[in-house]
């Protein structure tokens, strides 16, 4: 979990929701937008509509649309929601790839509805990274985003990966592929980044892609 005074759009999402629950709990119907936007500390009511749409897509809540204070909460059953940890930062970009923990917190974790992970994936090595960067973008993964992977070394051409650099001693978020033998290719998903060329002894993959949490904005 970040520290100091700086917010995530995934922690004003968490902020929302539980002001919406206690607000609701108190009086017995929803917050108005304004009192929204001044419980989350948001500039705007548009922020505010940017949040609630996270929300209503992930299924947390209900909308009635011109119905003033027309938010329900949806009840969901604990087992399906799957918890895992949040381990730190994946760059997602062309030179300097890192890892960064010491920003978060050893007990973050992050809940996803269990319906993301594909069925049949065993959930043991499941982990949680957020990417810094912007070279994944035609993949629809933003800087901010948080993607959910699975730990194994295994990967088929053209998945998206999380490959360790040996002489960067960094991790990086990038497609893979064959270039020829004892050679890969990690490509980016952005005319703006440059490939990759690695010898395949270099680059250790420690996890693929399952799912990605987008931000707010």
């Amino acid at each position: 979990m970040p520290r100091g005074n700086q917010v995530t759009a995934a922690e004003k999402c968490r902020k929302v929701m539980n002001f919406i629950k206690s607000f609701q709990e108190k009086n017995g119907y929803s917050p108005s937008f304004r009192e929204i936007k001044k419980a989350a500390g948001v500039k705007t009511t548009s922020h505010v509509e940017i949040i609630l749409k996270r929300l209503a897509d992930e299924g947390l809540i209900l909308r009635t649309d011109r119905v003033s204070r027309g938010i329900r909460l949806v009840r969901r059953e604990k087992r399906n929601v799957i918890t895992i940890r949040l381990l730190g930062q994946i760059a997602a970009n062309s030179a300097h790839p890192l890892i960064v923990q010491d920003t978060y917190d050893p007990m973050s974790k992050v809940e996803i509805p269990a319906g993301l992970i594909p069925a049949g994936v065993d959930r043991s090595g499941l982990y949680a990274l957020q990417v810094k960067g912007d070279s994944m973008t035609g993949a629809m993964i933003a800087d901010g985003d948080i993607v959910i992977l699975k730990r194994e070394c295994a990967w088929k051409e053209g998945g998206i990966v999380a490959a360790w650099l040996d002489q960067e001693q960094g991790i990086t978020l990038k497609e893979i592929r064959s270039v020829r033998a004892g050679v890969v290719r990690l490509k980016p998903k952005s005319h703006r980044h440059q490939t990759r060329v690695e010898n395949k002894g270099d680059v250790q993959v420690q996890g693929r892609l399952l799912a990605v949490i987008r931000k707010c904005w």
